[in-house]
């Protein structure tokens, strides 16, 4: 659903209503998908300082979107 473009709002909403996916986590807000996003496309579990990464990955993202389409 990202790689497609959809927001991180629009994944949390569709997170908290599906019911195709059995998912012991809970999503229950746009925060923690963000979260979940970052760790996937990080690699995650890392032994790092992960705020640090995810602050560098939220900045990286924003730019990503700021700069468009290539």
């Amino acid at each position: 659903m990202r790689q497609a473009g959809t927001s991180i709002e629009r994944i949390a909403v569709w997170l908290m209503t599906q019911r195709e996916y059995p998912n012991k986590r809970r999503f229950d807000n746009y925060k923690a998908v963000e979260w979940a996003i970052a760790a996937k496309e990080l690699g995650f579990p890392l032994q790092t300082d992960s705020k640090q990464i995810v602050r560098e990955w939220r900045k990286q993202s924003r730019e990503r979107a700021q700069s468009g389409p290539r």
